[in-house]
């Protein structure tokens, strides 16, 4: 189960600004288990079993953004975990006052 404060834990480690698949793959090594899991739950997924997590994952980043302290920048190509470049969404971290 993906949850608010695990993600905050990565996002710190993090720089100011980071792509999705940055975030997706701290999320692999950290929360490996977690990860499998979701795999496997979408292991019948037709268009692939990575993309459908991966996207789940950006999906948790976006709808949790204003909790998580960041906002969406740009869009630009990056390596997937797998390493094929595909365009992603560039986060931004909101300044602490």
């Amino acid at each position: 189960m993906m949850e608010v404060e695990h993600f905050k834990e990565i996002i710190d480690e993090l720089s100011n600004e980071f792509d999705s698949h940055e975030f997706i793959k701290k999320f692999m090594k950290r929360h490996e288990r977690e990860y499998v899991e979701m795999l496997y739950k979408n292991i019948n997924t037709p268009n692939g079993i990575f993309r459908a997590v991966d996207a789940e994952i950006a999906r948790f980043l976006s709808v949790n953004a204003v909790e998580l302290g960041i906002r969406k920048n740009k869009r630009e190509p990056s390596g997937n975990p797998k390493m094929n470049v595909s365009e992603n969404q560039k986060w931004k971290k909101n300044s602490k006052l």
